[in-house]
């Protein structure tokens, strides 16, 4: 299991987790074929966050959303699973079959403030993932 993120929720905005790549390069990460997990532990307040799971053919410079975890307003875990032929417009707890990638990383938009409020998000079956680096691929 690799865990992709694993923050406290506090204030508004738009947030980003650290970058991860395959720990083997000859391996590649396809999250239609892995279980993605998010657990969503709420505390108070808030109005909602929506997650994505983002991915970069090129180092980290352009990311495209590839999964979305949507309008979480209270405790709950979450599993993707089914994968949608939509590739801008993601409906909620849904993906599109993404393409060879070499980085994933998590974005969070948070409406409102919360407190005691945390999020996590696991890649629990397939290959594993270590943080990306600025090495050329």
């Amino acid at each position: 299991m690799t865990t992709l993120l694993n923050a406290t929720i506090t204030s508004a905005g738009t947030f980003f987790g650290q970058p991860f790549m395959a720990a083997d390069p000859k391996q590649r990460f396809w999250p239609q074929n892995n279980n993605i997990e998010l657990l969503f532990g709420y505390g108070s307040g808030g109005t909602s966050i929506d997650v994505f799971l983002q991915t970069s053919h090129d180092g980290g410079a352009n990311w495209k959303d590839t999964a979305r975890f949507g309008q979480l307003t209270t405790s709950s875990a979450r599993a993707i699973w089914r994968a949608s032929a939509a590739d801008s417009v993601l409906d909620l707890d849904q993906q599109f079959a993404a393409p060879f990638s070499s980085w994933w990383r998590v974005k969070f938009t948070v409406v409102g403030s919360y407190a005691n409020t945390t999020l996590r998000v696991n890649v629990v079956d397939g290959i594993n993932l270590v943080p990306a680096s600025a090495v050329p691929f």
